[in-house]
């Protein structure tokens, strides 16, 4: 079973959704990609998820899966929300209701991609290798200020 399979199982369990009734494949399938985008721009990492648009490897972490999940969901639950505004429904409430678990569950991932950047920070600042060309490597040597032996000022 693909990581991706696997990512979809919880995110219909968490959507109280196991049997497909609810959500369309496609519909989760965007959501996932829209996680997976916030996640990766928060990280400054491109994140891929194996049977997720032909991926064949899984680049994110495995501890970051459960806030995949989280943001997959958010992204579901709200674009549900928007979905009802002008249904008729029985429960005047109930898009306002989804919409409040849209904003709680988005906040819970927000409170992650905030610390996945932190991360990142920290990750870049107690490398041994700097994240930038250092000037010694012949194929990028880094960034060059001209020099005044060269006749181009500076």
């Amino acid at each position: 079973m693909s990581d991706y399979a696997d990512i979809l199982v919880r995110l219909r369990a968490g959507l109280i959704d196991v049997n497909g009734l609810v959500w369309e494949n496609s519909a989760l399938d965007e959501s996932l990609r829209q996680a997976l985008a916030d996640m990766a721009l928060a990280a400054g990492s491109e994140y891929t998820l194996s049977g997720l648009d032909g991926a064949l490897v899984t680049s994110l972490p495995v501890q970051h899966f459960a806030t995949l999940v989280r943001g997959a969901a958010a992204y579901a639950l709200l674009w549900r929300a928007a979905e009802r505004v002008d249904a008729f429904s029985a429960r005047p409430n109930l898009p306002a209701e989804v919409l409040a678990a849209a904003a709680a569950l988005l906040a819970r991932f927000e409170v992650a991609l905030t610390y996945l950047a932190a991360l990142r920070a920290a990750g870049l600042q107690t490398s041994a290798v700097p994240p930038y060309p250092d000037g010694t490597e012949s194929t990028q040597p880094g960034w060059q200020l001209p020099d005044a032996s060269d006749g181009a000022g500076g």
